[in-house]
C-alpha cells in the first residue's frame, strides 16, 4: 500500500524502484515483486531506461484500496488458513466460519468504496469509518 501512496503523491512522475524503496523503507527485492503484481493488474505501468520507473496507470481516485490488496496481498500471502487452525476447516467449516465470512464481506465492501486518492491526498474524513 505504501508504494502506491508514494506514486499517487507524484502524479505523472515515473519513480525508480530504488527511490520508492528508500523513501518508504521497503526492501528492494520485495518492492519489485509488489510492483510486478500491480502492473499485471493494470494499477501501475513501468517504463524502462533513463527517466523511467513506475507510475500509476490510472488516476488515484479510480483505484480502490481493495483493488490494491487483491493485486498484492493475496498473491504474496497465499491461501488463507482457518483462524482456529483446524485442519478440516476447508472440508467442514469450523464454528466461526460463517461469522468470519460475513465480517470479511463487510471489510471488502468498505475497501472497495475507498480510493487511493482519498488517502494519498491526505483528505481527512474520506477514509473508512468516516
Amino acid at each position: 500500500m505504501s508504494a502506491t501512496f508514494y506514486l499517487a503523491q507524484r502524479p505523472g512522475q515515473y519513480c525508480a524502484v530504488e527511490e520508492v524503496a528508500k523513501k518508504r523503507g521497503l526492501p528492494r527485492s520485495f518492492l519489485v515483486k509488489v510492483l510486478r503484481h500491480l502492473a499485471r493488474r493494470g494499477i501501475t505501468r513501468v517504463q524502462r531506461g533513463p527517466g523511467g520507473g513506475h507510475i500509476l496507470a490510472r488516476h488515484p481516485n479510480e483505484i480502490s484500496l481493495a483493488e490494491i490488496i487483491e493485486a498484492v496481498e493475496l498473491p504474496l500471502a497465499g491461501a488463507r488458513s482457518c483462524l482456529l487452525e483446524l485442519h478440516g476447516c476447508g472440508i467442514s467449516p469450523c464454528a466461526i466460519h460463517e461469522d468470519v465470512c460475513v465480517a470479511e464481506r463487510h471489510v471488502w465492501k468498505a475497501l472497495r468504496a475507498v480510493t487511493l486518492g482519498s488517502y494519498a491526498a491526505g483528505a481527512s474524513g474520506s477514509g473508512i469509518g468516516s
